[in-house]
Parts: structure tokens; sequence; C-alpha cells
């Protein structure tokens, strides 16, 4: 299939509404510009003898030879997104990003990663999977991480030792704090209005960052003060700033 290369400007009136926008209003916003491009398509066709009607079609004419091919080419996009996302290992991928966040099927988990592994999929996928679930999980256990280790040095011959002095990937340390922390922040809303979003998790399919709620929380009164049990579940110091009267994260 021949490919052509579509620059995003913000001169593309149909790109400057839609990309701030969910997935699933994207589809929305489009199918009304689709809608409107044929209203007015319906009116040229109408037959005008009037002079002042007769401008105004013309008019329209010229507005819709700007704006089809721009709609025509965001739902072709969109159209391309939607086979890739349709595709099982898409929703293979989810699920386990999933479970992870709910803190079920780890060993399904484990095997998926095995199976990309298996399949050499980009290192960058498997890496992703097995940071999430040891941040999740605070840490695999170590027969599990040496052998990821292993199979991981021998079929993408290299080692995962810049993860763990970062401590993105490591050992399991004690009991999971996610699901208080969870809680705390309100870092899950499968609730939000991907329409009319009210909550910053519309951008992530459900999910808040962390940061994004650290920042959220701090420009309210009270500040980091009221999240003071939150602060101690995440890693690293939280020093309070006598003069400035905020904590520093």
């Amino acid at each position: 299939m021949p490919t052509k290369k579509i620059l995003m400007l913000n001169n593309d009136f149909v790109y400057a509404e839609i990309k701030d926008l969910h997935n699933v209003a994207v589809a929305e916003q489009l199918e009304r510009r689709l809608v409107k491009v044929q209203e007015l398509k319906g009116r040229i066709n109408r037959q005008e003898k009037d002079l002042a009607k007769i401008q105004e079609v013309l008019a329209t004419t010229s507005r819709i030879q700007k704006e089809m091919p721009l709609v025509s080419n965001h739902i072709a996009i969109r159209e391309y997104f939607r086979q890739l996302t349709s595709k099982p290992a898409h929703f293979f991928s989810i699920k386990a990003e999933q479970s992870i966040l709910d803190c079920v099927n780890s060993h399904e988990v484990q095997d998926y990663a095995n199976v990309l592994i298996a399949k050499q999929a980009k290192l960058e996928k498997v890496l992703r999977l097995l940071c999430l679930q040891s941040q999740i999980e605070n840490g695999l256990r170590i027969p599990i991480l040496d052998s990821f280790k292993r199979e991981i040095l021998h079929v993408y011959g290299l080692t995962l030792n810049n993860l763990e002095k970062i401590g993105l990937l490591k050992r399991e340390a004690g009991k999971s704090t996610w699901k208080n922390l969870d809680k705390q922040l309100k870092l899950i809303n499968t609730e939000v209005n991907v329409s009319v979003p009210n909550d910053a998790a519309y951008a992530y399919d459900g999910y808040c960052p962390i940061l994004v709620r650290l920042v959220e929380k701090l420009f309210l009164k009270g500040g980091w003060k009221t999240i003071q049990d939150a602060l101690q579940l995440l890693d690293g110091a939280t020093v309070y700033d006598e003069q400035a009267g905020v904590d520093i994260w």
C-alpha cells in the first residue's frame, strides 16, 4: 500500500480541533465534520437563480474544496490507528499492562513477557513491561528477575544493570504500596468523561501519572501537607521548606 507524509500543522483547522482530544472524541468530531461537509454539498446541488445565492454557493464550494481533503486525511489516519489497535498483539499488550495495574495474574504477565522475548520483540516493549511490573509490585522475585536477565542477555546480548542501578528494575523489596497509593491519589479513574474531560486521567485512558497528581495537589489548599501519607509511599525523601512553606519531594 502506498504511503504519504502529512504535516500536522495548526493551519490545518481540522487538526487544530482534534489534536488535544481523546481517541473516542476524535471519532465523534470527525463524524460531525463529515456530516457538515455532506450538508454543504447538498446545498450546492440545489439549483439557485438568485445572484446572492449563487455567490453563496461559490463560497461554499471553495470551502468544501479546502475542508474535504483535510477531513479525509484525518479519517484515514484514525482508521490506520484503529487497525493497529485492533490487532491481537495490541490487545495482549494492553491486557498485560492492565493486569499489572490491577495486581492480578502476575504469572500470566511473566509468561507473556517470555513469549515476547522468544519472538524477539522490540526490547523496549519487553523492558517497559518488566519495569512496570517491578514498580507496581515493589520488585520481582529473585528467581524470576534472574531468569529474565539470563534470557535477555541470551536473546538481545544486553544486561539490565543500568535499569537496576536507577531502580526501575529491582528485586522484591517487601509488600507493594501501589493500591494504597492509587487510593490516596486517585490515580485510576475508570469513569472519566473523554468527551468532556474534567480529570487528567482522560489523556491516559483512565490513568493519571503520579507526577501529575502531585502537581495538582501542590496547588490546592494545604498543598502536600494533605497527602503526607501518600508521599511516604513514594521513593526518595520529602523535605519541608520552612521559608517557602512547601514540601519538596
